[in-house]
């Protein structure tokens, strides 16, 4: 006799939309966050903000590459998590997307005042400053 074996999947991702509010929310993307990668994430950071109460833990430690559209998505997720009155913080981010981070930022900056401006400017300085202060000791100590 044959037929066809239909697979059940080990595990169901939950529908963030339907699910009850936490404080925080963490999301772990793997893989690369180019064009393709980066519409997954900018989905998931979407329905992850509707969720959270306080905000939005990214870890990045499973990344294995970013490229201009994954740093896009980041500082649109920070302007969103910023309207919202809510964090976005990223853990595990290595330097060179840092920097990429924070051009990208100084960019956005330089196209003039505007919504970004106001809603992103004393969070996101705060936590780019904070990284700018560890880089130095960093630099410092070796």
């Amino acid at each position: 006799m044959t037929g066809t074996l239909q697979q059940q999947p080990v595990f169901e991702l939950p529908d963030l939309a339907l699910e009850a509010p936490f404080p925080m929310l963490v999301l772990q993307p793997t893989g690369k966050l180019d064009v393709a990668g980066s519409r997954a994430l900018q989905v998931e950071l979407e329905a992850a903000l509707n969720r959270a109460i306080v905000g939005i833990i990214v870890d990045l430690l499973w990344v294995e590459a970013i490229d201009a559209v994954g740093i896009e998505v980041l500082v649109v997720g920070l302007q969103q998590a910023a309207s919202r009155g809510k964090s976005l913080l990223f853990q595990g981010m290595d330097t060179r997307t840092q920097t990429a981070l924070e051009q990208e930022w100084s960019r956005q900056r330089q196209l003039g005042p505007g919504t970004r401006s106001c809603h992103l400017s004393r969070e996101l300085e705060r936590y780019l400053d904070g990284l700018a202060d560890r880089r130095q000791v960093s630099r410092i100590s070796a």
